[in-house]
């Protein structure tokens, strides 16, 4: 499974079901659409970020730092600019003009965070974390050629992701 890591309290935001678009500079690779990914709560929360948790009624002290906080099903993307930006949203997003909009749907949040070291990007969850997301959530059954169906001649997957492949239901 994949994550990305977000700021606090964006992380958060999302899991609280709060935040339904993640918005980037760039959409997500195509092969995750429709696929679930872990919402990671990076380490880095500055004053300015703490600042906007009280302003939206959190306690900053609580909030979980470097760890998953929910798993959430990348359902679309789309332009910024095409995008009807409903008023519930504009406060945690930036929506200027050419940036993306993902949405995020089936969030599902995690009772008790699990610590896991972030990266920039999207990176994949070592087997053990995943593993415990199944335990929590129940296996995540993608059928092997729902998943080949997203790969795209000329794309190049990582060892990881051809283990994913290999060892996926059939």
């Amino acid at each position: 499974m994949f994550a990305i890591s977000l700021w606090q309290p964006w992380a958060t935001l999302i899991a609280d079901h709060r935040k339904p678009h993640e918005t980037r500079s760039w959409p997500p690779p195509q092969r995750l659409m429709g696929r679930d990914i872990a919402i990671h709560a990076s380490k880095r929360f500055q004053q300015d970020e703490r600042i906007l948790a009280k302003q939206w009624g959190y306690d900053p002290g609580t909030m979980p730092l470097g760890a998953i906080v929910a798993v959430v099903r990348l359902s679309s993307c789309m332009r910024t600019e095409l995008f009807s930006t409903p008023p519930y949203d504009v406060e945690y997003g930036d929506f200027t003009p050419g940036r993306w909009a993902w949405r995020l749907e089936n969030v599902r949040r995690l009772r008790k965070p699990i610590p896991v070291a972030g990266h920039q990007g999207f990176f994949v969850l070592a087997p053990q974390i995943e593993r415990q997301l199944d335990e929590i959530f129940g296996p995540r059954h993608v059928p092997v050629q729902e998943r080949l169906d997203t790969i795209r001649p000329g794309d190049r997957l990582s060892q990881q992701e051809l283990r994913e492949l290999m060892r996926a239901p059939r």
